[in-house]
């Protein structure tokens, strides 16, 4: 693991290039699941699963995205099969994305109330047959940028001493106006969970941060519309 985050060290303009170009070759969401209805439901869980476990952002979004093109693709008929892949997907995700010691054992998920309020329990043997088979749908690679990706990144250049409200006056305190916009831009990231993956999706996401700046009275950066692609949507 690297010692500083990628979006403070010297490659972040490098890494944040890749991951818009691995962006934009996701494969699109086609919505042809029969159990889209169900979404949200499972959504909700991998959501309260992941907030159990303290997993990072990034791992919960992962995880949303595997199980939405999963589906997508695939044809599940039971409501077993169905929590398998969703709990399946939230544990790969967290053994790709987040520090080893926050990845949740299998004990722990299933002593959770979330699963065992619906009467669930995931065997070892399902979870490595469910893990295998959601690799192999995916080619082994889970580098799959969501918004969570990129957001600690435009965060980074979302506030400057340069400043200025909406009223042209300077911006009088950029340390809280930027935990302020923190608080804005991780609620609009939850939201986004409830979106359909693909590229709507993600790029609704990476223009929420810019969004937030006139509900704190203030202009976003110039850095920050260019970083997330969003300078033509501000006036």
């Amino acid at each position: 693991m690297m010692d500083e985050p990628w979006w403070e060290g010297r490659v972040a303009s490098d890494v944040h290039c890749t991951l818009r170009e691995k962006e934009l070759k996701l494969p699109a969401f086609r919505a042809h699941s029969p159990l889209l209805k169900s979404r949200r439901f499972f959504v909700d869980i991998l959501t309260l699963l992941s907030s159990h476990c303290q997993l990072c952002p990034s791992a919960r979004h992962l995880a949303v995205y595997l199980l939405d093109h999963f589906l997508d693709r695939y044809n599940i008929t039971t409501s077993k099969q169905l929590y398998a892949v969703a709990v399946s997907c939230l544990l790969l995700a967290s053994k790709f994305e987040d520090r080893e010691d926050h990845v949740p054992k299998l004990e722990q998920i299933n002593s959770t109330r979330v699963l065992n309020g619906q009467n669930f329990t995931l065997t070892k043997k399902e979870l490595l047959s469910t893990e295998l088979l959601l690799l192999e749908a995916f080619s082994w690679n889970l580098c799959l940028p969501t918004p969570a990706h990129f957001l600690d990144y435009y965060l980074s250049a979302s506030v400057s001493q340069k400043d200025r409200h909406c009223h042209s006056w300077p911006a009088t305190c950029p340390r809280k106006t930027k935990e302020c916009l923190k608080e804005y831009a991780h609620y609009f990231l939850e939201v986004t969970l409830q979106a359909f993956c693909g590229g709507r999706s993600l790029r609704w996401g990476l223009q929420d941060l810019p969004s937030a700046f006139p509900l704190l009275d203030q202009r976003p950066t110039e850095d920050l519309k260019l970083l997330s692609g969003t300078s033509q949507h501000m006036h």
